[in-house]
């Protein structure tokens, strides 16, 4: 379940990406990382937004930080 803002659904969908797909997080990110296809379906997410400004309960994308590599 993501509750809150944008972040705290994007935190949700990614979770629920990672439980059904093995490997890093680092695997799945595009431009910084490997960008590989997921291979199974995300678990189901129900997302409640608190706030109104990303649409991020509406998006299948997630929007993750990642530490500077360099």
């Amino acid at each position: 379940m993501g509750f809150g803002g944008g972040s705290a659904i994007d935190a949700g969908k990614a979770i629920a990406a990672l439980m059904t797909n093995e490997g890093d997080v680092f695997d799945y990110l595009e431009v910084i990382g490997r960008g590989k296809p997921l291979a199974k379906p995300p678990l189901p997410i129900i997302a409640i937004p608190t706030t109104a400004a990303t649409g991020a309960e509406v998006t299948r994308n997630a929007v993750l930080a990642y530490p500077s590599i360099a």
